[in-house]
């Protein structure tokens, strides 16, 4: 049965590092690498939020839920800076006004509740899939600010899967252990 799902809505439009700063930190001078580089990056930045629990630029997850949330049921996603919440009432998906509802930081995650003296509207049957979405806005809005530790992990990798082209950058990763301590001081530990 279905009970929820989780997914990156809007990808970010910006990464924590630059094409020049790879090719400047692997010593590359030429254009060769200049159209994969970008989508390494991506991954790196992917594997790194997969690897710490926790999104680094400014993106939209969404979570999609068959009933209400509990008021001890995190989502998985960590430290949002905007929610926006939708209903299906039976015919279309319905805005939940910003006032009903309150979200919060729950150990590793992010809880959501009916406001005081609120209540969730009731939700009709339906024969499958998500009644709820959950959108969460989450991750900086400006490189500058994201860590030196995230910036030289994805370097890192970025560099590791242009050395070893044959391997997948999850496969590059796990070939490496040591690297995944760079995000040690960011990682969400739970």
């Amino acid at each position: 049965m279905f009970t929820s799902r989780t997914f990156v809505l809007t990808e970010p439009s910006l990464e924590p590092v630059t094409l020049a700063e790879v090719k400047a930190s692997q010593r590359i001078d030429d254009t060769r690498f200049d159209l994969i580089i970008p989508g390494l990056i991506s991954a790196a930045r992917a594997i790194a939020e997969h690897e710490a629990k926790r999104h680094f630029m400014q993106q939209v997850v969404r979570t999609e839920l068959w009933d209400w949330p509990q008021y001890d049921q995190a989502l998985p996603v960590y430290s949002p800076t905007a929610a926006a919440v939708t209903y299906w009432n039976g015919a279309s998906w319905v805005a939940l006004a910003g006032g009903g509802y309150v979200y919060f930081g729950l150990g590793s995650g992010t809880g959501l509740a009916a406001a005081l003296n609120a209540t969730w509207p009731l939700l009709p049957d339906v024969a499958g899939g998500p009644r709820v979405r959950i959108d969460l806005t989450v991750g900086e809005t400006d490189a500058a600010a994201v860590k030196p530790c995230v910036k030289t992990y994805i370097n890192a990798l970025v560099g590791q899967m242009l050395q070893s082209p044959d391997l997948s950058a999850a496969a590059v990763a796990d070939a490496h252990p040591l690297l995944a301590r760079l995000l040690d001081p960011v990682r969400i530990w739970a």
